[in-house]
């Protein structure tokens, strides 16, 4: 009964407390419940062929219009999202600077704001949702500092199917206005990567 029970109160709890994940693979709150969900499949299917009616025929159908239909279409559909934000990363990696500033200005562009535990990746990356004018002169100082602005990560808004931003975002703009202030090494800009 738990191995039911469990995911059912789950499910029941997180419809009304948190419908939608928004960004991800699946319904990720469950993914600790797959366990059960292979153990009872498991024993109904066993039961089935106790009682002589496990709908082998139709499991083999089930299986061959999962692995010919839908996996090509799950795996076309990933490769999209991913391929936008890999293009966008790519675009943020080839910035010649020490540091870059990530500008948030599209669909979950914080997602592209990843470092090593230990810092060793060249270009650091931050994010602008997280730093203020007055932080950039720290930041620069003896640094080289880049900047990845809305317009040139336009993958994302293809993916997206929203207009490429034509401007960065105020707060990016004033951080960029900082460390014209304050003298900081700047990077070139990013090509434009859409």
């Amino acid at each position: 009964m738990a191995l039911w029970l469990g995911p059912l109160v789950l499910i029941v709890f997180l419809t009304f407390a948190l419908p939608a994940q928004v960004n991800g693979w699946g319904y990720r709150y469950l993914a600790g419940f797959l366990g059960n969900a292979f153990i009872l499949a498991g024993r109904g299917w066993e039961k089935l062929e106790r009682d002589g009616v496990a709908p082998a025929r139709e499991f083999l159908l089930a299986t061959a219009v999962a692995v010919l239909i839908v996996l090509p279409i799950h795996v076309w559909m990933a490769a999209g999202h991913i391929g936008a934000y890999a293009k966008a990363a790519r675009a943020i990696q080839s910035i010649d600077a020490d540091v870059v500033i990530v500008d948030e200005g599209l669909p979950f562009a914080s997602d592209l704001v990843l470092n090593r535990a230990d810092l060793s990746n060249r270009p650091i990356l931050l994010s602008r949702n997280h730093l203020q004018p007055k932080d950039i002169p720290a930041i620069c100082m003896g640094r080289t500092i880049g900047f990845a602005d809305a317009p040139q990560l336009g993958s994302i808004s293809g993916f997206f199917r929203i207009p490429v931003p034509v401007a960065p975002t105020p707060r990016q703009s004033q951080l960029k206005a900082a460390a014209m202030a304050a003298h900081c090494r700047m990077a070139a800009p990013v090509t434009n990567h859409r």
